[in-house]
């Protein structure tokens, strides 16, 4: 029932206001305006918001609706804006359990002196910056915007979600821990008409070990906001789009060193193989490609039982429902591999049918991970340069969540 009020009441909306929401628009107001407005009291009186908000049948079902889950208020963080456009600052509220928490937004005002909900599908986070621009409700959660459009008849009101995100943000990052590429993405808006059509420009550049800047990517996004639909829309121009790989093999720092130890050579005085992947990370601009492919060759074949992908870091407690599996480890054969390598057999939790805490513990299977994420990372950088030497693209060495490829459904067989 209370699901069916909420259809209603949204359908409602949606058929006053489509094409027509024109009629009564909401403004928005300078910063100075804002600051020159006052919060009524009963909107700080957060204990009569909640018993209003419990005990409102529209409201909580229009939350439902949109949440999936009962209502309830948990931790709050409220911002004041004028949504309502009589002059008064009003109430919206992040309700929140957790800091990752991502709900519907809880508009609430006041007509004649009583609390009004504006029911709402626009969602934000704990931290996030609201507020009112060029007629739209603006949510900015870390540089990701979401904007909403105030629709009002009378004295109900309805904020809906135009769909339309966006990021406004300038970043670097390093493409892989320990080599010298990296990215820079740079952002920028062109307000044509406020909110209402604007553009996103969308520019990322690549500097390669050489440290020669490269404009890999540079894309326009234009949102126009539809009346009909309340939505906006998105079209794309594609100004500049080059392949990463490109970059990669013009812009490696390659030496010319043919005298370098050799991998054998290394493996063989220290007896470590950490010794050997050391060796190739201090000397690796110095190799020239002929001896720096052979040392990442030898290295693989070294390690070829091994997985191709290795686990940066290895948990070796899971916790499932409650229920704690240790892992069995089992003894890596080669001894100058122990300190990089072990072998590990996996368990997992199932969980039961018919009750939460009935679970059953199942036997995994055997692998290998690396016990060290630091040379979890430094074997990436030997399998990157190798990838890039050979003409691969080296995408699929940079990420930190790789399943490895050895994998063994007995001791028998990893033996």
């Amino acid at each position: 029932m209370k699901k069916m009020i909420c259809l209603i009441l949204i359908f409602i909306v949606f058929n006053i206001f489509s094409g027509c929401q024109n009629n009564s628009p909401v403004e928005d107001k300078s910063d100075s305006e804002i600051a020159e407005l006052s919060v009524d009291k009963k909107l700080l009186d957060f204990e009569s918001i909640e018993d209003y908000l419990l005990n409102d049948e529209v409201f909580l079902a229009s939350y439902y609706d949109n949440q999936g889950e009962k209502f309830t208020f948990k931790n709050y963080e409220v911002k004041h804006l004028d949504f309502n456009d009589d002059g008064k600052l009003d109430d919206a509220l992040i309700i929140y359990e957790s800091e990752d928490d991502y709900n519907p937004l809880v508009f609430v005002t006041l007509i004649d002196g009583e609390y009004k909900n504006f029911p709402s599908n626009i969602r934000a986070s704990k931290g996030s910056d609201i507020y009112m621009e060029s007629g739209f409700l603006v949510v900015n959660n870390k540089q990701y915007y979401r904007l909403g459009k105030v629709l009002k008849e009378g004295e109900f009101g309805f904020i809906k979600d135009t769909y339309c995100g966006f990021t406004i943000e300038n970043s670097e990052y390093n493409y892989l821990e320990g080599i010298g590429f990296r990215s820079k993405i740079v952002s920028n808006i062109n307000k044509i008409d406020g909110y209402r059509d604007f553009e996103i420009e969308l520019k990322e550049f690549m500097y390669d070990e050489k440290d020669q800047e490269h404009l890999i990517s540079h894309n326009i996004y234009r949102n126009t906001f539809n009346e009909e639909i309340i939505e906006h829309d998105q079209t794309s121009k594609n100004l500049v789009e080059i392949d990463y790989k490109e970059v990669f093999t013009s812009g490696m720092a390659i030496g010319s060193n043919a005298n370098l130890k050799k991998f054998e050579e290394i493996v063989s005085e220290s007896g470590s193989l950490k010794s050997a992947i050391d060796y190739y990370i201090d000397n690796r601009k110095e190799f020239d490609r002929e001896s720096r492919l052979k040392y990442i060759n030898d290295f693989k074949d070294h390690s070829k039982y091994y997985s191709e992908f290795l686990y940066p870091e290895f948990q070796d407690v899971m916790e499932s429902g409650g229920v704690k599996v240790r892992f069995f480890e089992g003894t890596i054969v080669k001894k100058e591999d122990r300190e990089i390598y072990k072998i590990v057999k996996s368990f997992y939790v199932e969980d039961g049918e018919n009750s939460d805490y009935n679970f059953t513990i199942e036997e995994g299977d055997y692998f290998i991970t690396c016990i060290d994420p630091e040379y979890s990372m430094k074997i990436r950088v030997l399998k990157f340069d190798g990838s890039i030497l050979t003409g691969g693209d080296g995408m699929h060495v940079s990420r930190d969540d790789d399943y490895v490829d050895a994998i063994f459904t007995d001791s028998e067989t990893i033996f």
